[in-house]
Order: structure tokens, then C-alpha cells, then sequence
């Protein structure tokens, strides 16, 4: 089964010159693969480029209307605001509210790492320990 769903993926990927999507299927257990073609294969790509596309007819975006959103940069903060802080994101996630972050996606190619980029991880010598992108932005908010 799975390799005719390999074999529908890379139809469908090449159509829309998408085969970079496979790049690490080699790499992956059988589970992985599983659930990396059934996304593919769920993914309407038409409908992907559709958008686009007419993104690209649309009139240019006026950027003179943007403005920064309001802030807290963590540096500046004291200790007791870190705290005040701390307890109100804690509140917040208890009662099932959650914050997001967002970066640009893809894969960690151009760093020499085999995953996405959020996932790299960085070697903090003077405390001997190793956190990824995604968790250092984690504690750092």
C-alpha cells in the first residue's frame, strides 16, 4: 500500500514541482512515511496554487499603513515583572489558553541539519546543555 502511495505522491509532487517534500523519505521510519504521505496526498495543491497565484494579481500591499505591535521586550523587564509575568502565562495555559510563535519554515539544510529549523539545536558550553530553536524561544517568553 504504501508504495503505491509513494508512488501517487511523487505524481502529485512533480505536477506542481513540489519533489522536495521527499528529500528525507529515506530517512524516516515506516511510520513516518506513512503519515508524511497521507498529508501529501490530503493536500490540495491546485487549490495551494490557485491562491497564489492570484495573490500575485492583486493590487500591492500599502506598507506605509503597518505599525508596530504593542511589546514587552523580556531584557528590560525586572525580575518582580518576570514573575508577575510568569504567573499570568501560567493562569493562562491552566485554564487552556496558549500562545503561538511563529518563524519562517523549512528545513535546516543550509545549517547542515536534517529536520526543520526549529528543531536545530544550539551547545550552550558554559552550562553543558543543548536546547533547540523552538525551546529557546519557549523560555524566553
Amino acid at each position: 500500500m504504501t508504495n503505491d502511495k509513494l508512488k501517487k505522491a511523487k505524481q502529485i509532487l512533480k505536477k506542481y514541482n513540489q519533489e522536495h517534500l521527499l528529500y528525507f523519505y529515506n530517512d524516516l521510519t515506516d511510520e513516518q512515511k506513512e503519515i508524511l504521505l497521507n498529508q501529501i496526498l490530503k493536500t490540495t495543491f491546485n487549490k495551494i496554487l490557485t491562491l497564489y497565484n492570484n495573490s500575485l494579481n492583486s493590487e500591492p500591499f500599502d506598507h506605509s499603513t503597518l505599525s508596530a505591535l504593542p511589546h514587552i521586550e523580556k531584557e528590560k523587564l525586572s525580575k518582580k515583572e518576570i514573575k508577575e509575568y510568569t504567573k499570568i502565562g501560567a493562569e493562562a495555559i491552566s485554564s487552556g489558553k496558549f500562545a503561538v510563535i511563529t518563524m519562517a519554515g523549512g528545513q535546516g539544510t543550509r545549517l547542515g541539519y536534517k529536520g526543520p529549523k526549529g528543531t536545530y539545536e544550539l551547545v550552550f558550553k558554559e552550562k553543558n546543555e543543548k536546547k533547540s530553536l523552538f525551546q529557546i524561544m519557549c523560555e524566553d517568553l
